[in-house]
């Protein structure tokens, strides 16, 4: 059946249904349209509840049917439950989670029970809060074990090394994956293995181990496409758009983009093909095709506004004004801008539609009156941050909030700001953030003129960068960096810089026209040529002040130049008189004294050995025993080198050169027998 024609059939059953069938009619028509119409299903999933809780209430007590009505209110409940996907707004929101639980456990539907707690944790996975997110698992693993189901025991276990993961706990998280690999030729169905699969790539890409994680979730696209499970590769496909990003393998980023657009089409799932959209203009806007990201983010605007999704839909504007504002038709670019910005400042006070406006606050085309506006939407988004605990949105807030005030010439208040936007993306170690606030706060030192502080603040970001986050443009990091050299006079460091960022312009503009590329190579030349002028400029003032110092020098040391001049003439007639002298007495001395050392050193040399090879008769007699092959010189060269005595002491005794010794130290060693990694002379010396 075709997905329209389901919907259709499912509108009908709602249309003529009473009582309890119909509410579970609508329960079943919520959650198929969850991901088509995300707020029309959380609307009819209430409806639901709320039927479902007055039919109850209408209920005799002690009625036979009791429990099919118990099931129902939990089928509703649980409808809205996993209708939640999009936001959770209070508390109450998380009772609802427990309270399906609780009903589904009570009429024993075990598999409607393990998919609301899986649900469950991971929305508290999604919004940080890891402990109760724990808990959930551990009360589901304690019901699978009761229950005997080793595949639910697998996934659960995958899920627990999630939370662990993300908490640190890295002992924990490796037992529980070694448990959930031991138990996965337990999982027979294909839906098993993909849950087991997918869980345990989450686990790897939570550990950054993303070779694993891109192996895992390549296994469960493959057993998707066996069930045709359009919904599930789009899903996959969206990580695995992730995994490649944070490994740096673009040239596998723009096949699984396209793969996972074709999917989330197929499947019919709205909010899927308008994230892929929106990603696939995001890319072929970093590769320089205009007219391609142009129609993708135009598509993009069609689905959000189609599904009601205002946050979505002006952020889609969003992008297609810093679009045209990025390939330089300013005009066209101001104008969406200003579009978005309206709509933004016209919709309730949705916290959300502020992150889109993170972008828009950084372009000079808002007046004083907009900012303003702007600065106080912000703040009452900040004040709602709470609702949002696990996400980046704090983080972005502050971000604009600091933006707007650089602009308005607020630095006090833009520096508090992104300390605090600061503080919240190194708490939960989200790079790519932090390197944006980084390079903000850079920007605002460099303002005030704090080079240092400002160099700091860019090298951190530069080391994350290296440290593999692809998140951030290196284009804002080596401009910040070429800016920041440049006021601190270091020219040689800021040529460096200017030389990646003509790297990285190559590589981004490669398909744009020709205009824009010459336009942004013209931007570069002019700044090398500045920088070489400023460099040039500096080594003239250097030059100028090391000239007046040797002038005033040269000056100063004139007369003492003449004196040292005189006394030069003195000094050469006294040696050349006593030249002749000195030079008959010093080879006398040298002579006479290169004699007595000989001598002395000869005679001891003499004895020493003579002493030595007095008491070598034994030795000689069982070396020639021991090596008959060895000729009378050769026994005598050996006894020596038992004696103690080096090369030249044996060419002196036995008349011969060195060349000779080595020679017949090469025999000696054929005839003993002896490997080449053998030491010779400890051989002999500890030879009997």
């Amino acid at each position: 059946m075709q997905p329209q024609e389901k919907l259709d059939k499912l509108r009908n059953k709602v249309g003529y249904l009473n009582g309890r069938r119909k509410v579970l009619a609508m329960a079943e028509l919520a959650e198929y349209i969850v991901n088509i119409n995300p707020a029309e299903a959380r609307s009819m999933a209430a409806d639901a509840a709320e039927r479902a809780r007055s039919l109850m209430h209408k209920l005799p007590e002690g009625a036979g049917n009791r429990r099919e009505y118990v099931k129902t209110l939990a089928y509703a409940l649980a409808a809205y439950a996993n209708c939640m996907q999009v936001k959770i707004d209070s508390e109450q929101d998380w009772q609802l989670f427990e309270e399906a639980a609780e009903l589904l456990e009570e009429i024993g539907d075990w598999d409607k029970l393990f998919e609301t707690l899986d649900r469950l944790a991971l929305n508290h996975r999604q919004y940080a809060r890891l402990p109760e997110s724990l808990a959930v698992v551990e009360r589901a693993l304690a019901l699978a074990e009761t229950l005997k189901l080793p595949a639910q025991r697998c996934r659960l276990h995958a899920a627990r090394a999630t939370v662990h993961t993300r908490m640190g706990n890295t002992d924990a998280a490796a037992a529980d994956t070694d448990a959930a690999l031991d138990l996965l030729d337990d999982c027979r169905s294909n839906a098993e293995r993909i849950s087991a699969y997918a869980l345990l790539a989450e686990r790897f890409y939570q550990a950054r181990m993303f070779d694993m994680a891109i192996d895992f979730y390549n296994k469960v696209i493959a057993l998707a496409a066996v069930d045709k499970n359009y919904r599930l590769q789009a899903t996959i496909h969206w990580q695995l758009n992730f995994c490649y990003r944070l490994t740096e393998q673009r040239d596998k980023l723009l096949p699984t983009l396209q793969d996972g657009y074709r999917h989330a089409r197929e499947s019919g799932v709205t909010w899927l093909e308008a994230a892929f959209t929106q990603e696939l203009g995001g890319y072929m806007k970093y590769i320089g095709n205009f007219a391609r990201a142009l129609e993708y983010l135009h598509r993009c605007e069609e689905l959000y506004e189609q599904m009601g999704d205002h946050p979505g839909h002006i952020c889609a504007i969003e992008q297609t004004g810093l679009l045209h504002l990025d390939f330089e038709d300013s005009d066209r670019g101001r104008q969406v801008l200003r579009r978005a910005f309206k709509l933004a400042m016209r919709q309730d006070p949705d916290p959300l539609i502020f992150v889109s406006l993170s972008s828009m606050l950084r372009v000079d085309c808002w007046d004083e009156a907009d900012l303003e506006n702007a600065i106080a939407y912000a703040l009452k988004a900040r004040d709602m941050a709470d609702q949002f605990p696990g996400s980046d949105f704090l983080t972005n807030v502050s971000m604009s909030l600091g933006s707007a005030y650089m602009k308005l010439g607020r630095r006090a208040e833009a520096r508090s700001v992104l300390d605090e936007g600061l503080a919240t993306a190194r708490e939960r170690r989200m790079d790519y953030l932090t390197i944006r606030v980084l390079l903000m706060l850079a920007e605002l030192l460099l303002t005030e003129h704090k080079t240092e502080e400002a160099l700091e603040f860019a090298q951190e970001a530069e080391g994350l960068f290296k440290q593999g986050v692809n998140a951030s443009n290196y284009k804002r990091i080596a401009e910040s960096m070429l800016r920041i050299h440049e006021q601190r006079g270091d020219y040689r460091q800021a040529f460096r810089y200017l030389q990646k960022l003509q790297q990285v312009q190559q590589s981004r503009f490669t398909r744009r026209n020709h205009d824009i590329v010459a336009g942004s190579f013209q931007e570069i030349e002019f700044k090398r040529l500045r920088l070489e002028r400023n460099e040039a400029r500096r080594e003239l003032e250097t030059l100028q002040q090391e000239h007046e110092k040797l002038k005033n020098a040269a000056h100063a040391n004139a007369l003492q130049l003449e004196y040292l001049r005189n006394l030069a003439r003195e000094w050469r007639e006294e040696l050349r008189h006593n030249q002749y002298k000195t030079s008959n007495l010093n080879d006398n001395v040298n002579r006479k004294l290169q004699n007595s050392i000989n001598e002395a050193l000869s005679a001891k040399t003499g004895d020493h050995l003579d002493t030595e090879l007095s008491g070598q008769e034994d030795f000689n007699r069982r070396l020639a025993e021991t090596y008959p092959a060895l000729s009378q010189t050769e026994r005598k060269v050996c006894a020596l080198i038992k004696a103690g005595a080096g090369s030249k002491d044996i060419c002196k005794i036995l008349h011969v050169s060195p060349r000779t010794i080595e020679t017949y130290r090469y025999r000696i060693r054929r005839k003993m027998q002896l490997d080449a990694d053998t030491d010779l002379i400890l051989f002999i010396v500890n030879l009997f």
